[in-house]
């Protein structure tokens, strides 16, 4: 399985992450985040688990959600 987790961006990194997880199918596989805020930067990253435990993080990615 892997897990999703997004956070709102700040300079000093207060804001926890909230993480969504999520079953391996393997099948492309898409999800959308809910509840955010309007015209504010998040980052992102995916961190992937097995029977052995779970992996590195992803590189972190940002993206600022629309205005309305």
């Amino acid at each position: 399985g892997y897990q999703v987790c997004h956070r709102e961006h700040s300079i000093n990194g207060s804001h926890q992450f909230v993480c969504i997880s999520m079953e391996a199918t393997g099948e492309t596989e898409s999800l959308s985040l809910n509840n955010l805020k309007k015209f504010t930067e998040y980052e992102v990253v995916v961190q992937a688990s097995n029977s052995a435990g779970p992996g590195p993080a992803s590189s972190e990615v940002r993206a600022t959600t629309m205005e309305d």
